[in-house]
Order: C-alpha cells, then structure tokens, then sequence
C-alpha cells in the first residue's frame, strides 16, 4: 500500500504546514517561512 503523501510538502511547523495549504498559489518568501516556524 503506497503511504499517503501530502498535498504540499510538510514544513517543520504545523502553521506553516497550515497556510501553505490553505494559499498554494502564493508563494511565501523563505523569511515569512522562517518567522511563522519559529513563531
């Protein structure tokens, strides 16, 4: 059984995780990424 993937790669970060899915079609700058990871 092939394991169940993401729809969008996994950040370290729930939130992250959360807004990339929620907004795929807008790109976050690798900052933004950083800040919400480390919160």
């Amino acid at each position: 059984m092939p394991e169940k993937r993401p729809k969008f790669p996994a950040v370290q970060g729930g939130r992250v995780e959360g807004i990339l899915a929620l907004e795929p079609a807008r790109p976050l700058p690798i900052a933004e990424i950083e800040e919400l990871k480390h919160g």
